[in-house]
């Protein structure tokens, strides 16, 4: 989760264990909302990831905040899968 080293300021909004985790983020002037969501099915689990970002410099930096995002839930799933299979 090395991406998340840009971000100056993160809370946790909502914490639902085994259901929903919900954090906001902020710096450079852009607000981001990352939820994530988990539905049993079929005896695994399935992980939704949703985030939102608002701010000025959001349309000038979308291409880069989104390549991030995508490196950044790739290696939360990672995380998540080697930590739940121990």
């Amino acid at each position: 989760m090395e991406g998340w080293a840009w971000i100056n300021h993160i809370h946790f909004h909502e914490i639902n264990p085994s259901k929903r985790i919900v954090w906001i983020g902020k710096t450079l002037g852009i607000k981001g909302i990352h939820v994530w969501t988990l539905k049993p099915q079929d005896n695994k689990t399935v992980v939704t990831s949703q985030e939102s970002w608002e701010g000025a410099i959001v349309s000038l930096i979308h291409g880069r905040l989104q390549k991030t995002l995508d490196e950044d839930t790739e290696s939360t799933l990672n995380y998540m899968k080697t930590a739940i299979e121990k």
